[in-house]
């Protein structure tokens, strides 16, 4: 989906439950991303996960087969990004195969930062990314992988 086409969420589309199918939420959100980019090197994918909790029920994906599917999604270019509050942010990314992660506080002013923050780094990925594709026909695949995963070691640099 092009981020042009995407809404601004209100209070009526947010609404916690106690609990975080978030393993659900990632394999969910990605595989059926992967299934539309699949085969256009052209296309890029930045994958951001926000939450405030750890995984408590999930049903259809587990750790193994999240961690997994990131692990060989980075290797075709992704970007995945985890940003986190109330738990152990820094070492739940670290074991989903996750290099770049945030937490913020769950307070107004916590969130507008994380979100400015976030916003910036998907900016300047985006931009650097726009210029790749740009350059890309004279690219091998694998000269234009190596450098997609080389922009993506740079999110959330200020």
């Amino acid at each position: 989906m092009s981020l042009k086409k995407t809404r601004d969420l209100t209070p009526a589309d947010y609404i916690p439950c106690c609990t975080t199918p978030l393993y659900d939420a990632i394999g969910a959100t990605i595989t059926a991303l992967h299934t539309q980019i699949t085969g256009n090197p052209a296309k890029s994918a930045s994958v951001t996960i926000i939450t405030d909790g750890y995984e408590n029920a999930s049903r259809e994906f587990d750790f193994n087969t999240i961690s997994r599917l990131i692990a060989q999604y980075k290797q075709e270019g992704w970007l995945f990004a985890y940003i986190g509050a109330d738990h152990d942010v820094e070492k739940v990314a670290i074991n989903l195969h996750i290099d770049h992660s945030m937490r913020f506080s769950k307070t107004e002013d916590g969130t507008r930062d994380m979100f400015r923050r976030e916003r910036q780094a998907r900016k300047e990925w985006s931009d650097k990314m726009a210029q790749l594709m740009k350059d890309r026909d004279n690219l091998s695949h694998e000269e234009l992988m190596q450098l997609k995963r080389h922009i993506n070691t740079e999110y959330f640099d200020e």
